[in-house]
This record gives structure tokens, C-alpha cells and sequence, in this order.
């Protein structure tokens, strides 16, 4: 008996003989490479690791297909921002963060732990230790403060307060 596990309506991953799985639409393969894992990030969000070389493909339920990323995982939940699912994923140039949908959001050029402040900031962690050093970048991935996390972040906020009256 085949494995089937269905990902979005009619798309389900399909085990095959070799214990890999092929992605298909009804009956028509959607993806030209065979995987080793299909994992669930959310609902509306599959990470797909390949079987032959160590990458993952990330497929949402709008159909955009994220293709050749090193590793996705979910960044955080928007509260405030109508329980919004961020999702990283990992290349060789930075991270990508996209929402549920699929949409690019902001593209981070580090390869540092990337956490989530306040609902309003994207923080990457450059160096641990007694003054961890951070980025901090609004959710569009615009740079808006950098240094020793408690200046880095004071310095965000007034910028983006600043930039907020501007507009």
C-alpha cells in the first residue's frame, strides 16, 4: 500500500517504491524532484526536503513554490497583525521571510538566529555574550538599527517613530 499525504486539495505527495515521495496534482507530477520529507510548517505551508541533495523546497497553498532553500522553518505569529504566520527560509544570500500566502516580504542578508519584536521588528543576532550584538530590521527588511541589542533596538524604535511622522 502507497503512503499518500495530502497537502492542498487535490496536491499530495505520493511514496513511492524507493521510499521517496512525488509530488502530484490528480495525476500529473507538479515537481521534477523526488523527496526524502514532507513536513508541515503550517496549514497553508509544506517544507519538502529533497532526496538527493540537502535542500528543501517549500510549497504554500496558494501554489508558489519555493524551490533549492537550505531550510524553512516558521519565524513567529503576528499577533497584531491578524495572526499573521511568518516563515523563514534559509539560502545561501540570507533569509527569505514570506507570509502563508507565499509573498516575499523582506529578504535579511544574514545567516544569524532571526527572531521576531514586538510585532514590528526582525532582529538577527550577529554575536552572543554579555552585549549581544543585533540587526534590526522592520518587517520589509529595511536595516533600522544595528550594535548592542539595547541601543540597536532604541535606536529602531526612534527611527521608525521618526519615519512614521514623515509619511
Amino acid at each position: 500500500m502507497t503512503h499518500v499525504v495530502k497537502l492542498f486539495g487535490d496536491i499530495t505527495a505520493e511514496q513511492t517504491e524507493k521510499g521517496t515521495f512525488v509530488v502530484r496534482k490528480k495525476d500529473k507530477a507538479v515537481s521534477p524532484f523526488e523527496y526524502a520529507q514532507v513536513r508541515q510548517l503550517t496549514p497553508k505551508c509544506w517544507a519538502l526536503r529533497r532526496a538527493d541533495v540537502v535542500k528543501e523546497d517549500i510549497l504554500f497553498a496558494s501554489g508558489v513554490w519555493l524551490l533549492g532553500t537550505k531550510y524553512a522553518y516558521v519565524l513567529d505569529s503576528l499577533e497584531g497583525k491578524g495572526d499573521k504566520v511568518l516563515i523563514a527560509a534559509v539560502n545561501r544570500w540570507g533569509i527569505d521571510v514570506f507570509d502563508e500566502r507565499g509573498n516575499r516580504l523582506a529578504v535579511i542578508p544574514d545567516h544569524y538566529r532571526l527572531v521576531v519584536l514586538d510585532d514590528e521588528f526582525l532582529v538577527s543576532f550577529a554575536a552572543e555574550g554579555p552585549a549581544p550584538q543585533v540587526k534590526v530590521y522592520d518587517l520589509r527588511g529595511s536595516l533600522l538599527g544595528l550594535g548592542p541589542m539595547e541601543k540597536a533596538i532604541q535606536d529602531a524604535r526612534r527611527l521608525k517613530e521618526i519615519l512614521e511622522r514623515l509619511a
